[in-house]
């Protein structure tokens, strides 16, 4: 990482001052930092770290600075400030925003996705961004052998599964132009490959070298990531921080931050109070406990504060394995939807705030006006488990990632109790995020979970990626079911009219509604608290809510506020 001088401020500085941002707070990482400068140069240090230094909120450790490998919220918010993709999806269904690449052509087929990278993109280090990163990367991506969670996804490009399979020693369908420019080529004509253009970019100059199936434990991934983003990497603290400066020669324009500072917090208690302090100054991903109404109220209530709702892309839901016998019937699990009072558990635990849902895609556009709306109904859950032979001395474990506040513990209890009324007998088990993501995704070594689920910008997605044998696969549903709901999906994912996706898409969504793969509970909108001193023209200047009730109406998930970092700006 080269030394830099950011607004008058050496980098020996820089880490000085952002520690005393803090002062000696609730935030154990903000804990002063001891240096030989004078007092009036720490002071003035300090007072220059004011203005433009933003601290946000997450709630929860970051499993490393790996993409190939990458499920968590907090990761992608992480490669978006420093190892952003080629393109970034705005709103789902509706459009794309340039990131890496300055712009981009499809062919009249479909088939051809060329992409013009930013004539000044560079990496930190100075070395020109170019073509050849991006087919690294891709390559990365495509090969087994570095643990990618996307060689499903890039299976449509012409020549990728000949690749992953070792048959090839080049992706045919990925093409070096020049310099700064990248083809990709599909094996069929399909309108979804811009949606796999989001994927961050590694730099081969600094990773070239290293074999694929040791990249996983390079110190690149967890100590000292070199990006090419709005913003550089200074330092991780583990479980405390990770402290980034803006990057002056960010080719879409110098940051107005200074620096921006990713807080990691042990409870959404500590963010609360954090905040009241001006310790930190927004919540990102589990900062805050927005699902208690009495949280919310207080900061809308706070004139110090901006309130906003953006539309909610994640839902909440219990997931099964249908490797387990007693998962086989799926009236064992109709019987599962049917004893949650989903209702309830949104009106009580979530302030009102929250959407039902009765399959895993959640688009509106690709939901049929004939599905099983599962009304809670335990007596008829009981019933469904009689008709399955269900075993009532069967014991069903459900995983969760560690709950992290009362409220939520009180949530999951009153399901549990929903749950047992109906004739479950139901254990709850909680274990780190890292447990958790093995044991579901890699090793398949649970019975249920309950978890937020990102619904991915199109079905295709989410289909790929959880239900089918192409993806992680983790419920095992498509080979539990058997007939062709795999080759559906594949169909639907080849297909460029809308109208025909619809239709069979239509079809899926019957069949996991019927047959189910998760009990959704729902889609709760997204809210986020900002300190006055925070500006993200997209947010903060368009939708702050004056009332509760306000919270119903959100503003549409654009996502393009979380990827313009250069336009935020924080006046302390």
């Amino acid at each position: 990482m080269r030394s830099r001088t950011v607004h008058g401020v050496n980098r020996r500085q820089f880490l000085k001052a952002g520690a005393l941002v803090g002062g000696a707070s609730v935030l154990a990482a903000c804990a002063p930092v001891g240096s030989d400068a004078s007092p009036a140069a720490e002071a003035a240090a300090a007072e220059e770290m004011k203005r433009g230094n933003l601290i946000g909120l997450y709630g929860g450790p970051i499993n490393s600075f790996n993409p190939l490998t990458a499920v968590q919220g907090f990761q992608s918010h992480f490669f978006q400030c420093v190892l952003p993709p080629l393109i970034q999806e705005n709103v789902p269904k509706t459009g794309f925003v340039p990131i890496m690449a300055e712009s981009w052509e499809v062919s009249d087929d479909a088939t051809e996705y060329t992409f013009h990278i930013h004539p000044d993109a560079k990496w930190h280090d100075g070395a020109n961004f170019t073509a050849e990163d991006v087919l690294f990367s891709y390559e990365l991506y495509l090969n087994p052998a570095t643990k990618s969670r996307q060689v499903s996804n890039l299976a449509i490009l012409r020549g990728a599964e000949a690749y992953s399979n070792e048959e090839a020693d080049s992706v045919e369908g990925i093409t070096v132009v020049d310099d700064k420019t990248i083809r990709f080529t599909t094996a069929f004509a399909t309108g979804l490959f811009l949606f796999q253009a989001i994927h961050p970019i590694l730099p081969k100059h600094i990773l070239g070298d290293i074999a694929p199936d040791t990249l996983e434990n390079q110190s690149f991934f967890f100590e000292d990531p070199l990006g090419s983003g709005p913003f550089q990497f200074v330092e991780y603290q583990a479980d405390q921080f990770i402290r980034l400066q803006a990057n002056d020669d960010w080719h879409w324009g110098k940051p107005k931050l200074n620096s921006y500072i990713m807080q990691i917090i042990a409870s959404p208690d500590v963010g609360q109070i954090a905040l009241e302090r001006g310790e930190a100054h927004f919540n990102a991903w589990g900062g805050l406990n927005t699902s208690s109404t009495e949280v919310v109220r207080s900061f809308i209530d706070n004139p110090d504060f901006k309130v906003v709702a953006t539309t909610g892309v994640v839902f909440t839901a219990y997931s099964f394995n249908l490797r387990k016998s007693f998962f086989a019937d799926k009236r064992v699990r109709q019987a599962w939807l049917h004893a949650l009072d989903r209702q309830k558990i949104i009106d009580v635990f979530q302030g009102g705030n929250g959407t039902i849902y009765n399959s895993p895609l959640i688009h509106g556009w690709s939901i049929p006006d004939d599905l099983n709306s599962y009304a809670y109904d335990p007596d008829l859950a009981r019933q469904l488990l009689e008709d399955a032979n269900w075993d009532f001395d069967q014991e069903v474990t459900v995983n969760l990632i560690t709950l992290r506040s009362e409220e939520a513990r009180a949530q999951v209890a009153a399901e549990k109790q929903m749950l047992e009324e109906a004739g479950f007998k139901i254990k709850i088990e909680e274990m780190d995020s890292s447990v958790w993501v093995e044991r579901f995704y890699d090793t398949h070594e649970f019975e249920a979970v309950r978890v937020g689920f990102g619904s991915f910008p199109d079905p295709d997605g989410f289909l790929k990626f959880h239900l089918t044998t192409q993806g992680r696969n983790a419920n095992g549903y498509a080979e539990a079911i058997g007939g062709d709901f795999e080759e559906k999906v594949i169909e639907a994912g080849q297909l460029t009219d809308q109208a025909a996706r619809q239709e069979i898409y239509f079809d899926l969504q019957r069949t996991l509604n019927d047959n189910p793969s998760h009990a959704p509970l729902y889609v709760g909108n997204n809210v986020w608290v900002f300190n006055n001193g925070v500006s993200i023209p997209e947010i903060t200047d368009q939708g702050v809510v004056g009332s509760l009730a306000d919270l119903s109406n959100p503003l549409p998930a654009k996502r393009d506020w979380w990827t313009n970092l250069e336009g935020w700006a924080f006046q302390g």
